[in-house]
């Protein structure tokens, strides 16, 4: 078959070429903000999740030293024992912790801000009153990996 000649209908329309390149320079301009504000959108976020995650290990550090100390108060030392963390636990037995606690008769205390540690514990200062005037102290927390739920780990 010969090729077709002159004049003969291409069977497709070709698109009209656009000569103004607002519209490129305007969608690739809408399309870096687009991706700007969804990168800025996902730093906030991360950066509030990180907070609240940090606010919530404090709240639950503050409430677990004052469940600590509440049953030290109360005299309640196998229950204030149950709240300290299994590596204590094999270096002081039951005995021993209730003979020592008994012995700073712990009337009353005040818990001050939490702090960090360089070895990755959470400290919680506490203001003791005790029968023989006052003490300080600090009762070290930490993060237990298998409940994720935190303990008493040290005084």
């Amino acid at each position: 078959m010969p090729p077709r000649g002159p004049g003969v209908v291409v069977p497709f329309a070709v698109p009209p070429r656009d000569t103004d390149k607002t519209r490129t320079i305007v969608a690739i301009i809408v399309s870096v903000v687009v991706a700007v504000l969804l990168c800025g959108g996902v730093a906030v976020g991360f950066g509030g999740v990180l907070v609240w995650y940090n606010n919530s290990l404090t709240d639950e550090t503050v409430n677990t030293a004052s469940e600590f100390m509440d049953d030290i108060v109360a005299d309640e030392y196998p229950s204030a024992y149950g709240q300290v963390c299994e590596a204590t636990r094999k270096n002081v037995s039951e005995s021993e912790f209730t003979s020592e606690w008994e012995q700073i008769d712990v009337t009353d205390y005040r818990l001050e801000p939490v702090t960090p540690s360089d070895d990755g514990t959470l400290l919680v200062p506490v203001e003791a009153r005790t029968g023989n005037g006052s003490q300080s102290f600090d009762l070290v927390v930490t993060m237990n990996p298998e409940t994720m739920g935190v303990e008493v780990c040290g005084w």
